[in-house]
C-alpha cells in the first residue's frame, strides 16, 4: 500500500511539473508568435507610410503648375496649373494602395481638399464620388488635425499638435528640404463615424511659413483585415484592439496604437501525446501492476497450498485412523477370546496393518519428495512384477499377464508396488468391481493397465487429478489422500515411464489408468546406440 501510495505522489507530482513546463514552453513560443506578428504587421504599415512618404506634396493639391519650381508649384498663376493630380487621374507613382480610400489636404483656413475629387472634364468618376463622400462624413474630424504653429514647432512637439506620435519617423523618406518648403512625417490618428472607425495619417507640410495638413484615410476594417492576413499562419485566433491603453498582457504596435491580443496557451492546446516520462511512467505502474498480480498469484498459491496441507493432514490422520481402529478392535477380540475365527481376525488385522503399510508409504514418499526408490536394485524381471501384481491384486482383483516372463524391465520392484499399488487403491476407492489388471509388452515399453466399472474421470478431470492434493469432480467427500494419481505418475516419470488416463469407454463406465514402464532391452540399445 505504501509503494502504490508513492507512486501515485510520484506521478501526479511528475505530470504536473510536465504539464507546467508543456505550458512554460508553449507560452515562450506564444510570445515568440507575438513578436514575429507584431514585425511583420509594422512592416504592413511601414510599407504603407513609405509608399505615401515618397509621394510629392504637390500631388495633394487638385491642379499644380508642373512647369514651376519644386517650392513654388503652389504659387504663381492659377491658370498656369494645369495639370491635374495624378491621384485624381489614377497615374499616381507610386500607386495608390487599394486599403486607401481618401486622400486629403487641410488649409491654413480650415477648408478640407481632396485631390481625388478632382476632373478635367467634369465628370466624376467612382473612385471621385466615393472619395467625396468620405470628405464630406469626416470634414469636421479633419478639420481638427490642422497644424497650428511652425514646422520646426511641430517637429519639436512645442505646438499644439505635440500629440502626435512621431515613433514611426523611421519610415519617413523626408523631410523634404526645398527652399521655403518643409515636409513632416505621417503619423496615425484615429477618426471614429457614425458608421465605422478610420486611420488617419497625416504629416504637417510648411509651405512658405503657411501650415498644411496632407494625410491619407484607410478604414479600420479593411487595414485590419490586411494586418491580421499577414499573420494568418502564425496567428490564426489573434484579435487587434485599437486604442487599447497601457497593458501588460497584450503586445502594441510600434507604428500604429494598435494592440495584438493572443490567447494565452492553455492545457487545451498543449497535446503532449505519449511522452517519455509518460512513457517511464506507463512502465512502471505496468511493472508494478505485473508485480502485484505476480504477488497476489503467488499469494493465492501459497494460500492453496495450506488448504491443501490441511486438506492432506486432516486426510492422513482421518485414513491412519480407520486402519488403526480395526486393528485395535481385532486384537482386543483375539485377547478377549471374543472372537471365535481368530484366522479371520488375524487375517484382518494383517491386510489392515498393509494398508497401513502403504499410507504411511505414500506420506513419507510425498514428504520426501522421493519419486524412485532408494538403494534398491533398479532392474526387475517380469517374473517377479507378474508376482508382485498378483499379490497387490489379492483375491477380487483379475490379473492378466500377456507379457514375456523372461524379460525385465529398468524399475525397481518397490517402485512397480507403489505406481501399480496407487492405481489399484484409486480403483478400490473411487470404482467399482470388478477390477481388472492387464500387463503386456508392447515395443520397448511394458504396460499395466488398471480399469474399473465405476464413475470414470471426466475429461475436465483427466489433467487435474495428476496434481497433488487433488481429486475428481465428485470425490470430494470418498477416503484418501489425494495423492496416488500424483506420487504413480511422478514414479513412474522418475524412471522413464509414466502414467496416462485412457479415454472412457463407449457406455461411458469405468476409469483405464495405464502405467508404462521401459523395458531393459531398449534401455541398453539406446545406451548402446549412444556410445556406439
Amino acid at each position: 500500500m505504501i509503494v502504490l501510495v508513492a507512486m501515485t505522489w510520484v506521478t501526479l507530482a511528475s505530470l504536473a511539473a510536465e504539464s507546467r513546463a508543456a505550458l512554460a514552453q508553449a507560452d515562450t513560443r506564444r510570445q515568440e508568435r507575438a513578436r514575429l506578428a507584431l514585425w511583420r504587421m509594422d512592416a504592413v504599415v511601414a510599407q504603407l507610410i513609405a509608399v505615401e512618404s515618397a509621394r510629392p506634396y504637390f500631388h495633394y493639391w487638385p491642379r499644380y503648375d508642373p512647369s514651376a519650381p519644386y517650392d513654388r508649384v503652389w504659387a504663381g498663376d492659377p491658370r498656369a496649373a494645369t495639370a491635374l493630380s495624378p491621384l485624381a487621374t489614377g497615374e499616381a507613382t507610386p500607386a495608390v494602395d487599394p486599403v486607401i480610400v481618401l486622400h486629403f489636404q487641410i488649409e491654413p483656413d480650415g477648408e478640407a481638399r481632396s485631390p481625388t475629387a478632382a476632373s478635367d472634364d467634369g465628370l466624376v468618376s467612382p473612385d471621385a464620388m466615393r472619395a467625396e463622400r468620405t470628405l464630406e462624413r469626416l470634414r469636421g474630424k479633419l478639420v481638427e488635425l490642422r497644424p497650428m504653429g511652425m514646422m520646426s514647432r511641430f517637429i519639436a512637439g512645442e505646438s499644439a499638435a505635440a500629440d502626435l506620435n512621431l515613433r514611426q519617423s523611421v519610415v519617413n523618406v523626408g523631410p523634404q528640404y526645398a527652399g521655403s518648403v518643409e515636409v513632416g512625417v505621417f503619423t496615425p490618428r484615429w477618426i471614429e463615424s457614425d458608421e465605422e472607425m478610420y486611420v488617419a495619417f497625416v504629416r504637417p507640410l510648411d509651405v512658405a511659413g503657411r501650415l498644411y495638413a496632407q494625410g491619407f484615410v484607410a478604414p479600420w476594417t479593411a487595414l485590419r483585415g490586411r494586418l491580421l492576413g499577414a499573420i494568418a499562419d502564425i496567428a490564426p485566433s489573434a484579435k487587434l484592439i485599437p486604442e487599447a491603453g497601457d497593458s501588460e498582457r497584450i503586445a502594441r504596435l510600434a507604428l500604429l496604437d494598435v494592440e495584438l491580443s493572443m490567447p494565452e496557451a492553455g492545457v487545451e492546446e498543449v497535446s503532449l501525446g505519449l511522452t517519455p516520462l509518460r512513457r517511464t511512467l506507463a512502465l512502471a505502474w505496468i511493472a508494478a501492476g505485473a508485480a502485484g498480480m505476480a504477488l497476489s498469484v503467488a499469494q493465492r498459491a501459497a494460500a492453496r497450498v495450506a488448504r491443501r496441507r490441511a486438506a492432506f493432514v486432516a486426510a492422513v490422520a482421518h485414513e491412519l485412523r480407520t486402519p488403526l481402529t480395526a486393528i485395535r478392535l481385532h486384537a482386543d477380540l483375539l485377547a478377549s477370546g471374543a472372537t471365535e475365527d481368530e484366522r479371520a481376525a488375524a487375517r484382518t488385522i494383517g491386510m489392515e496393518a498393509a494398508r497401513l503399510s502403504g499410507i504411511v508409504e505414500n506420506v513419507l514418499a510425498t514428504a520426501s519428495g522421493r519419486r524412485h526408490s532408494n538403494g534398491e536394485a533398479s532392474t526387475t524381471g517380469l517374473a517377479e512384477v507378474e508376482r508382485r501384481l498378483r499379490r497387490l491384486g489379492g483375491e477380487d482383483v483379475e490379473v492378466v499377464f500377456n507379457a514375456d516372463r523372461g524379460g525385465s524391465i529398468a524399475v525397481a520392484g518397490s517402485d512397480v508396488d507403489l505406481v501399480v499399488g496407487n492405481l489399484l487403491a484409486n480403483a478400490r476407492t473411487h470404482g467399482r468391481a470388478p477390477i481388472r489388471v492387464e500387463a503386456w509388452m508392447e515395443g520397448d515399453v511394458f504396460r499395466v493397465r488398471v480399469s474399473d466399472n465405476g464413475p470414470g474421470i471426466s475429461d475436465a478431470d483427466r489433467a487435474r487429478v495428476f496434481e497433488a492434493f487433488e481429486r475428481g469432480g465428485g470425490a470430494e467427500n470418498a477416503p484418501g489422500l489425494g495423492v496416488g494419481l500424483w506420487l504413480a505418475r511422478e514414479t513412474a516419470l522418475a524412471n522413464g515411464g509414466d502414467v496416462v488416463i485412457e479415454p472412457r469407454a463407449e457406455d461411458g463406465r469405468g476409469a483405464r489408468v495405464v502405467a508404462s514402464f521401459p523395458l531393459l532391452e531398449g534401455v541398453e540399445a539406446r545406451q548402446d546406440s549412444r556410445t556406439g
